[in-house]
C-alpha cells in the first residue's frame, strides 16, 4: 500500500483523469471517481504498478460521496489529497440536486 492516498473526482476525463494518472505515476494510491467505468478502468490498466481503485459515483448524490469516502478509508486507511475535478457542462437539471456544503459537512 502506498504511503499517500489521493481521491480524484471527475477522473473519467480531462483534468481529473490527468491528475489521477500523475498521482499514480508518483506512487500514490489513487481512488479514481467518475461516471464512465470504461475511462476509469483505462487509468487502472495503464498504471498496473500503482494501487488504483475505481469508484463509480455521481458527485451530486451525497450518499454516493459518503460511500466513496467510507470505502476509501476502510480499504486504504486515509485520504491525504482530494482533487475535486468533477464538473457539469451546460444547462443541466443536475444543478437542482446540488447544495452548499456547510461546516458540518466537512470531516
Amino acid at each position: 500500500m502506498s504511503d499517500k492516498v489521493a481521491v480524484v473526482t471527475g477522473a473519467s476525463s480531462g483534468i481529473g483523469q490527468a491528475s489521477a494518472k500523475i498521482f499514480a505515476e508518483n506512487g500514490y494510491a489513487v481512488v479514481a471517481v467518475g461516471r464512465n467505468e470504461k475511462e476509469l478502468a483505462s487509468i487502472a490498466r495503464s498504471h498496473k504498478s500503482a494501487t488504483v481503485k475505481i469508484q463509480l459515483a455521481d458527485v451530486t448524490e451525497l450518499s454516493q460521496l459518503d460511500r466513496v469516502v467510507n470505502e476509501t478509508v476502510d480499504h486504504l486507511g486515509r485520504i491525504d489529497v482530494l482533487v475535486n475535478s468533477a464538473g457539469i457542462i451546460g444547462n443541466n437539471d443536475r444543478n437542482d440536486k446540488t447544495r452548499r456544503l456547510g461546516q458540518d459537512d466537512v470531516r
